[in-house]
């Protein structure tokens, strides 16, 4: 829309608040993750097959030039081909198209080998490091600009007017105006600056002209159309052409109307800084990546979040990062570690099936298979962290090294200055680590390989059963003993009758999900986490009863030590205080008795729900137990707070 003459300043906004970044966007070719498609895959029997393979490939199957070797059933090859591919032929994912950026390749690669060649502007584009520093303060300074002009020059605003007095509409014929051309005529007073011979303060409306003249802030800002010159001999440049070369600062995402307007301007780059609902730039549309189009424009916007754009940075380094250990862990997963987890499993299916050794034994047995995964996974646990840590230091030291850079009261041009060798720095951390992991890998594959054994072990899980607290004292001491001995007693005979059987069922399940070699670590260890399950429920409805067992027999010590307090006097002597102590042991010890004799009633239910409907009944009384481990938590504070005095 067109603005109308000046009109008195409104009350600051949400367009007030500092412009700190500015991002790129970018087409969805440039996107993190390419999708993957299936193909066949097989070896050739000699070398001298390849180059024979590779021409008729690469004629039959055009759009897979990023691939090193392809082949697909629906085309007709020739003979001596089919001859080559129809043995060992199996299918794989490989990359749909080719990667653009370095953190594409890298994930790629871990699919399939393919073409890459790195465009270091793109990659600039994308970790925002395509500007410098003062290139950075400009463009801030023409987005703070847009803002003020928003605020203190108001635009008006009409729905019955044409669309074609949209912001981007009036933008071009501002500039067509300045070139002696121009497809509207408003009333808006026109403003041809001729105090400069070159490019400044031409083709703007006079309301912006004259705040500008009289703003000390932005009177350095040299801007606008650039001024027509005819041509002086056939080596003269003469012009300008439309937008040719033009920067276009927008305060809102234009339409798809104005948008292609800035195309057919031959505009060079784009900076907008609110997103609109109707925008064809982001929001609804890219009309910057159509590739039919015959002229394209690059697309930057302004981010208003303090921070944001280090931030952002900072977010896809670490990314990448991820990104590479992931895939590192899934391939060390499935060149050794999976096989590791399989005979972990079996081993322990094993140790499950002798029905009649102890608790203590079957662990010990689980135990003893679980070592040499066990280890290996620490190991490459300690190797990751070590590689960490070596990132961190070497961040750090970017930091460091800017810090001691930066002046006292750095002013804005030095801090945009040292954030951007932060940045840069930060980057090439990065790089460098990434390039470190192959390294790496190779390494702890080759240690893996020799066998774990001299990798240090670490503890594991083991079933430990609630045991109430009560003070300590000799009858105390029996009466906790006798506890712990009827607890241990029916934790074995579930064992023997219900869990035993289901960890034997868990293991075996478990060994058939890391048999298969095409899925990926989290699809692996999903698998595993199903088979889980069912053991995992019943051992959270387990101890989810024997809390409730801890409880009320704490219920009912707590009570005994309140009958024996409140029998005492206010001034007790030795004698008042061993009489209480006697009552209060003699009480303790009924509560003991009473719910040993419990325990019977309490298996037999916890079997019948076992053998009933366990799973469910598990999530129901894991969910009672989490709403109750609050309450139980103060309750038993309370109580421990006083059998202490």
């Amino acid at each position: 829309v067109a603005p109308p003459p000046s009109k008195r300043a409104r009350k600051s906004h949400a367009l007030d608040q500092d412009i700190t970044g500015i991002r790129a966007i970018l087409p969805d070719e440039f996107d993190e993750d390419i999708a993957l498609i299936k193909a066949h895959s097989c070896q050739l029997e000699t070398k001298q097959q390849l180059q024979a393979v590779i021409q008729e490939l690469s004629q039959k199957l055009p759009h897979f030039q990023h691939l090193k070797r392809v082949w697909d059933r629906s085309f007709a090859f020739s003979e001596h081909v089919l001859r080559a591919l129809c043995h060992g032929v199996r299918v794989v994912d490989v990359p749909e198209r080719m990667p653009r950026l370095r953190v594409q390749y890298e994930k790629t690669i871990q699919h399939w080998p393919c073409k890459f060649h790195p465009n270091h502007y793109s990659e600039s584009l994308r970790n925002g490091t395509n500007f410098s520093a003062g290139q950075r303060i400009f463009h801030k300074r023409m987005a703070q600009l847009l803002v003020r002009l928003s605020r203190d020059v108001n635009a008006g605003a009409s729905e019955s007017a044409s669309p074609h007095e949209h912001c981007g509409m009036v933008l071009v014929d501002f500039v067509a105006r300045s070139q002696e051309g121009g497809a509207t005529k408003t009333d808006l007073p026109f403003t041809e600056d001729s105090e400069a011979e070159e490019t400044t303060l031409r083709g703007i409306p006079k309301a912006y002209y004259d705040y500008l003249r009289k703003d000390d802030e932005y009177k350095d800002l040299t801007f606008g159309a650039e001024k027509s010159r005819e041509r002086a001999d056939n080596l003269a440049k003469f012009g300008p052409y439309l937008c040719t070369g033009y920067d276009v600062y927008l305060l809102q995402e234009p339409c798809l109307m104005c948008s292609m307007a800035l195309v057919h301007s031959r505009a060079k780059r784009v900076f907008f800084l609110r997103n609109s609902e109707n925008g064809a730039l982001v929001s609804r549309f890219q009309l910057h990546s159509v590739r039919e189009l015959n002229h394209h424009y690059e697309v930057f916007q302004f981010t208003t979040s303090e921070g944001e754009d280090l931030t952002n940075m900072i977010q896809q380094q670490r990314q990448r990062i991820e990104s590479a250990v992931t895939e590192m862990i899934d391939d060390m997963d499935k060149t050794h570690l999976r096989k590791m987890q399989n005979e972990m499993h079996l081993c322990a299916a094993k140790c499950c099936q002798d029905g009649t050794s102890s608790v203590d034994s079957v662990q010990r047995c689980v135990d003893r298979c679980s070592t040499p995964m066990t280890r290996a996974q620490n190991y490459v646990q300690h190797e990751l962290g070590e590689f960490q840590g070596r990132l961190q230091r070497c961040v750090m030291q970017c930091n460091d090294d800017v810090k001691v850079k930066m002046p006292p009261n750095p002013n804005e041009d030095q801090i945009a200055k040292y954030t951007d060798q932060f940045e840069r720095c930060a980057i090439q951390c990065v790089d460098k680590h990434v390039g470190l992991i192959p390294g790496m890998m190779k390494t702890m594959k080759a240690v893996l390989s020799k066998g774990p054994e001299s990798i240090p072990q670490s503890e594991i899980w083991l079933f430990i059963p609630i045991i109430v607290q009560i003070p300590n004292s000799p009858m105390v001491e029996q009466q906790k003993k006798r506890l712990e001995n009827a607890i241990s007693d029916m934790i074995e005979d579930m064992y023997r009758t219900h869990l035993r059987r289901m960890q034997s069922t868990m293991h075996r399940c478990a060994a058939r999900c890391c048999d298969d070699e095409r899925g990926t670590l989290e699809s692996v260890q999903n698998c595993i986490e199903k088979c889980a399950g069912p053991l995992m429920d019943a051992q959270d409805y387990l101890q989810h009863e024997l809390g409730q067992f801890q409880n009320r027999l704490q219920n009912c010590v707590r009570d005994c030590n309140s009958d024996a307090r409140s029998q005492m006097p206010s001034n007790p002597t030795d004698r008042d205080m061993s009489r209480s102590q006697h009552l209060f042991e003699n009480c303790t010890g009924s509560c003991v008795d009473r719910h040993i004799n419990l325990i019977p009633g309490l298996l037999k239910s916890i079997k019948q729900t076992l053998d009933r409907d366990g799973s469910n009944v598990a999530r129901r009384a894991q969910q009672m137990n989490r709403c109750a481990s609050k309450s139980g938590q103060e309750v038993n504070g309370a109580l421990m707070a006083s059998l202490g005095e």
